[in-house]
C-alpha cells in the first residue's frame, strides 16, 4: 500500500474512531432536527439477530469522505466511512478505505483494511442527506469474546452537518 493510500486508511479509521468518540460521549444532550424519532436521523440494524436502533445519529462529509455515526445511552456506539460522491454500493475489508466499527462499552468490533467485510449501498447523497442500507460482519478490535458481530440488515438516513 503506497504511503498516501495508507494516510488515507489511517485518516478514516481516525475518523470514525472521532465520531464514535464525540457521540458516545454526547449522551442525551443533542440537540438535532427532528425526523419524528426524537433524534436527528435514523440508524437502525440487527445485532447478531437482535434489533437495535440508534438514539443518536450524526453524518458528514468532508471533501468526498463521508462519515456516519450513531449510539444509544446504553454505551453503544457504531460508525462507518466511506469514500464517495455518488450513490452506489461501496465494499468495506482488507485492503479496502472504506470502513465501520462497533462497540459494546470498552470493546470494539471492526471492519478495516485489514479485517472484517461489510457492504454499505448509498441510496441517497445530497449536499445536506445521506441514506441507505448496510451489512458488516466486524471482528474484535484485541483478543475479547466474541471474536465477530454481525451487523445486518442495518438502514441510515441522516442530515448531513
Amino acid at each position: 500500500m503506497s504511503g498516501l493510500n495508507r494516510s488515507l486508511v489511517l485518516g478514516r479509521g481516525a475518523f470514525v474512531a472521532l465520531s464514535l468518540l464525540v457521540i458516545s460521549g454526547c449522551g442525551d444532550d443533542i440537540i438535532a432536527p427532528d425526523l419524528g424519532n426524537g433524534i436527528d436521523g435514523s440508524v437502525t440494524m440487527q445485532i447478531d439477530g437482535t434489533s437495535w436502533t440508534a438514539t443518536f445519529a450524526t453524518a458528514s462529509n468532508q471533501g468526498g469522505i463521508v462519515g456516519i455515526g450513531a449510539g444509544d445511552t446504553q454505551g453503544v456506539g457504531f460508525g462507518f466511512a466511506f469514500v464517495g460522491t455518488t450513490t452506489g454500493t461501496y465494499s468495506v475489508g482488507p485492503t479496502l478505505a472504506n470502513n465501520a466499527t462497533y462497540s459494546e462499552g470498552s470493546l470494539a468490533w471492526s471492519a478495516v483494511n485489514t479485517q472484517g467485510s461489510g457492504t454499505i449501498s448509498v441510496t441517497t447523497l445530497t449536499a445536506d442527506r445521506v441514506a441507505g442500507t448496510f451489512t458488516f460482519e466486524v471482528e474484535a478490535v484485541g483478543t475479547h469474546t466474541p471474536a465477530t458481530k454481525s451487523l445486518t440488515s442495518g438502514t441510515f438516513d441522516i442530515p448531513l452537518s
